[in-house]
């Protein structure tokens, strides 16, 4: 029975709240009774859990749940592998976004009883009772399959030369927090909902991939991380700050999410290349902005490339380009771009954009390729398409974030572009800039012909609940290191 000093009153009440939904640890049991008025504390439960052996119940009927959850999952994977044998022997060829659709709905399916199978073998070690439940896992098991689909992408006709997609991910503030009622409900986000835009995004991109490679045909993917991925607002912002964890685990809870997107586009695509801004604002530790040499050795961003660099080492088809300065240069199609944060953008304009300092930005990356090309050595030019080369070494295209809106203008024969957020408005935006620009992430065509062919903003806004993801979240939050979780879902699914 209870004392004074607890709310539940037997072993079988405690054990029902345990099981709650969103109860996952004694941290989680500990903060249900807190938000109720009581004073307990996580080594409370956890010690009267201890005394009292209250894992044989609680693993018993969460074993049970977790079986129950399994034969769901297998019972869907069995129907849409059956749609999905349905439209590939349709008598009429079934489109690529048929297909697709037909594939990522069984990939998913897949994931999710595979998570499903190894909750329940890790409650069944847990509670000692692999010899009792063997028999309920025996054939069950057997119907899990794990292997991941990988994408093919169709062989193009020739209709047109075959084009490089640019994916700009920019803003994802892992680690803040939206509540819906400060923004007027235009907004919500969260660790889960971070996870599941970027699950979009990456559905998104492969269908689009799949368009263009039935049409001409895609040579490789151009991932641009470019910075704030952490929230970091306790630092910068105490007053607007909403921080959920320290940035410390913000910096590894980012880089698991990004590397499980980057991985998963390496399926798709034959080759994929991933570059970094310099430095960005939110990621740094210093009080003031440095200059780019000192913000890059000072920032939390620099740590989190490397690990997300660390996570896909072994992944063959991965190149990385880190950032180094202010501006990063880098060739699509033989067009220079250019990569900068944007924080450093100031200046007069129009709807909360500085076009101003965009101006300024953009002359400030042509005149350094300038300078670059006036030092070129002219005796390797012997051929024209040298000499074109050469002159694309020029800024075709000039690339910022930050402003967490989306925004396209031309300057001087220049596009000049603001990437989307994936966070989305929150209370600075509204209440200190007072304008809402819903969440999205950025995605180029380019054609070596015509540069930019395709742009398609991938609009993410209606992305504010959480939900089932088939990305492994949470570093730390346990005793798995986020290491560990990463290499465990890339032998799962890449």
């Amino acid at each position: 029975m209870s004392n004074k000093n607890t709310p539940w009153k037997d072993k079988a009440a405690f054990v029902e709240v345990l099981l709650t939904d969103g109860i996952e640890t004694w941290k989680d049991m500990a903060s249900f009774w807190t938000k109720r008025g009581m004073s307990i504390t996580e080594s409370t439960v956890r010690r009267w859990a201890d005394t009292h052996n209250v894992r044989d119940i609680y693993y018993e009927q969460k074993l049970q749940k977790a079986l129950s959850q399994l034969k769901e999952a297998l019972d869907q994977v069995s129907t849409l592998e059956k749609e999905l044998e349905r439209v590939q022997n349709e008598p009429r060829e079934a489109t690529p976004e048929e297909l697709v659709a037909a594939q990522r709905e069984v990939q998913k399916a897949r994931s999710r009883a595979s998570r499903y199978k190894k909750v329940a073998e890790s409650l069944a070690s847990d509670a000692n009772l692999l010899d009792d439940i063997k028999a309920h896992l025996e054939g069950v098991m057997d119907g899990v399959k794990v292997e991941p689909i990988k994408v093919k992408l169709p062989k193009p006709s020739n209709n047109d030369e075959s084009v490089s997609l640019v994916l700009g991910l920019s803003d994802g503030h892992v680690g803040d927090v939206v509540d819906p009622e400060t923004v007027n409900g235009q907004n919500a986000f969260d660790l889960n909902i971070a996870a599941r835009r970027l699950e979009r995004v990456v559905d998104v991109t492969t269908s689009w991939a799949q368009n263009y490679a039935a049409f001409c045909g895609v040579d490789e993917l151009v991932v641009l991380l470019n910075g704030d991925n952490i929230s970091n607002m306790d630092f910068l912002h105490p007053d607007e700050s909403v921080d959920y964890a320290r940035v410390c685990k913000q910096v590894l809870d980012s880089a698991l999410l990004y590397s499980q997107v980057i991985a998963e586009l390496s399926l798709v695509f034959p080759k994929v290349r991933v570059i970094t801004s310099g430095d960005d604002n939110h990621s740094r530790t210093t009080k003031k902005q440095s200059t780019s040499a000192v913000s890059r050795e000072t920032s939390w961003n620099t740590i989190l490339n490397e690990f997300i660099a660390s996570h896909l080492r072994d992944i063959k088809n991965i190149d990385f380009h880190l950032g180094e300065s202010y501006l990063t240069f880098f060739n699509v199609k033989d067009f220079t771009w250019c990569l900068t944060h944007g924080h450093n953008v100031r200046g007069g304009g129009m709807a909360g954009v500085p076009v101003n300092g965009l101006k300024k930005l953009n002359d400030i990356a042509v005149s350094k390729q300038v300078a670059a090309i006036q030092t070129a050595d002219l005796e390797e030019i012997e051929t024209l398409d040298d000499a074109v080369k050469l002159m694309r070494g020029l800024v075709s295209v000039v690339l910022a974030g930050h402003h967490h809106q989306a925004f396209a203008m031309q300057q001087n024969g220049t596009e000049v572009r603001i990437m989307p957020s994936l966070k989305g408005p929150d209370t600075f935006s509204l209440d200190k800039l007072g304008k809402y620009n819903p969440a999205g992430q950025a995605l180029f065509a380019v054609n070596s012909e015509h540069g930019i062919v395709g742009d398609h903003t991938i609009n993410l806004q209606g992305i504010m609940t959480n939900g089932e993801c088939r990305y492994v979240m949470g570093a730390l939050e346990g005793t798995t290191p986020s290491s560990y979780m990463m290499q465990n879902w890339m032998e799962h699914n890449v």
